[in-house]
């Protein structure tokens, strides 16, 4: 991390002998390297919406039979379950965006925050590793409370990991709401642009306002909700917590402690 400001410039020459805490880049190096640990997990999650949408879209609907017969039903399935998963990736990749920020403020910002002077008591032996050198191991272990600094940081991974848990399984909580959250509303708003637009394509413009569709409208709207209420209970709520997604969430600790004791 390169240091420009007259304070950095007086610590790098030693007139200030405070431990040196994690800076801008330092935040956004460690909180990304915590991103990455839990990207593919929420992608998995997000998949798993998108699978049971799939299964389960046209589950039971009794289709009118003047519906079925002038409206070609695999081509309508088809349709809504593509654009519902486009629309459930457009939303994975919205919060996976975010997710350095999240990160960030869950490790830097949320109480008790890793901010602040790594001095008192001294632990370590220096205010930032020498030129060439990373924090060590030995450092992560020796810095025995919550600081400003990346020793800190490792030395507290699992007490950080179950805040990063907590914070994306609220964030997916309160986004998937089924009154309050957008992804519900949404998937909705895909589905039933997609019936009228698939029968305007399809030459059956003359129904979209008619009972049967409504009556098809409604088996996939109620379906839709199904869906939602069982990823909210066996994929949002045990997010990081279900023994299938125990190695993915808890396999790389030792890989992480290198890359947060990267930063100076």
């Amino acid at each position: 991390m390169k240091l420009h400001t007259p304070f950095a410039l007086l610590l790098a020459a030693g007139f200030i002998t405070l431990v040196s805490s994690c800076e801008k880049d330092c935040r956004l190096g460690v909180a990304g390297a915590f991103a990455d640990r839990y990207r593919p997990i929420i992608d998995q999650t997000f998949g798993d919406l998108c699978e049971m949408v799939t299964q389960n879209l046209f589950s039971k609907i009794s289709v009118p039979t003047e519906f079925s017969s002038a409206v070609p039903i695999d081509f309508l399935q088809s349709e809504l379950i593509d654009s519902a998963c486009a629309e459930i990736l457009k939303l994975n990749t919205k919060f996976n965006n975010a997710l350095v920020w999240l990160m960030q403020r869950s490790i830097f910002t949320e109480e008790p925050k890793f901010k602040g002077d790594c001095n008192h008591p001294k632990r370590l032996p220096y205010a930032m590793p020498p030129k060439g050198q990373n924090w060590t191991l030995e450092h992560c272990a020796a810095m025995d409370y919550i600081c400003g600094n990346p020793p800190s940081v490792c030395h507290f991974l699992k007490e950080i990991k179950d805040r990063l848990v907590t914070n994306i399984r609220s964030r997916l909580q309160t986004n998937a709401d089924l009154q309050s959250g957008s992804y519900f509303r949404n998937l909705v708003n895909v589905l039933t642009t997609r019936i009228k637009s698939t029968l305007s394509a399809t030459g059956h413009g003359a129904l979209i306002d008619d009972t049967t569709t409504k009556i098809v409208e409604d088996g996939v709207l109620q379906n839709l909700l199904r869906i939602m209420q069982d990823w909210i209970e066996h994929s949002v709520n045990e997010f990081c917590t279900s023994d299938d997604l125990d190695s993915q969430c808890n396999s790389w600790d030792d890989e992480i402690k290198p890359l947060i004791l990267m930063w100076p």
